[in-house]
């Protein structure tokens, strides 16, 4: 149903033991010039684009650079040690810091995250201001947006880089994604890049173009070859990206406290 010449659409990638079997685009990258998807189309990836900031942090510690699990204020000392003096680096990456999401607080304050421009920096300036968390750090599962761009602040006063360029030199290059990028200044034209569009209830659609400069947990400009070879890089990795998946796949326990406590309950 998408792959009409009057229709916003999808870009869709197989492969096999690394071999790409089938790519190819659905529908249109353009509507207003007419201008359709193909396989080397530069897209939005949403937040597929976590894998990679969790993959930034885990070479870090693959280096031996930070730890997964050192305290977040170690690296980030403008949080509040009342309410992030017992979250982890791991607890960022599986979503159990108990912080509350970014878009959330950005609503509270008149200005939401998807008409008002925004970026890194002033997550940081929000979050330092947080009195509470959602549940104390450890005990929970709770999806978190914020607690992956604080994770690029990290990566970037441990790396001494910017965090698209660390990515660049260190994640996207050496594994063969020539087409992705960060999508750090919203305005900047990219060529091959698709537009973005929003269904309006009298029919047709309206350009829903980001507005924003957060990166980290979304914000990746990608393609669909692209994708696949960061996924086929990870069946044939060695040495230190060996070790960066066994991380990225290993998985995580709530704290023994919260268990415990069910357990009890539960008897």
């Amino acid at each position: 149903r998408w792959n009409r010449p009057d229709s916003p659409g999808v870009i869709v990638g197989v492969a096999r033991q690394g071999e790409i079997l089938h790519a190819k685009g659905y529908g249109q990258a353009q509507l207003e010039y007419g201008i359709p998807l193909t396989a080397e189309t530069v897209s939005e990836s949403g937040s597929v684009a976590k894998q990679f900031t969790a993959a930034a942090v885990a070479l870090l510690s693959v280096r031996g650079q930070l730890g997964l699990d050192d305290p977040i204020r170690r690296h980030l000392p403008e949080l509040p040690q009342a309410i992030a003096g017992a979250i982890t680096l791991r607890m960022l990456l599986n979503h159990t810091s108990g912080l509350r999401d970014i878009h959330g607080l950005f609503e509270l304050l008149g200005r939401p995250s998807y008409s008002s421009k925004h970026d890194n920096a002033e997550v940081l300036r929000v979050m330092s201001r947080q009195q509470r968390l959602n549940f104390p750090a450890g005990t929970e599962y709770l999806y978190c947006n914020a607690s992956y761009i604080l994770a690029t602040l990290v990566v970037e006063r441990v790396s001494g880089r910017s965090f698209p360029d660390f990515c660049q030199r260190e994640l996207f290059a050496p594994r063969g994604l020539y087409h992705t990028r960060w999508r750090d200044d919203f305005p900047t034209v990219v060529p091959g890049r698709a537009a973005a569009y929003a269904p309006v209830r009298s029919g047709g659609y309206r350009a829903d173009l980001p507005y924003s400069n957060l990166i980290g947990n979304g914000g990746l400009l990608t393609t669909v070859g692209d994708l696949l070879r960061w996924t086929a890089s990870f069946d044939r990795a060695s040495g230190e990206w060996a070790e960066v998946g066994r991380q990225l796949e290993t998985r995580s326990r709530r704290s023994e406290e919260r268990r415990v406590g069910e357990e009890c309950r539960s008897r």
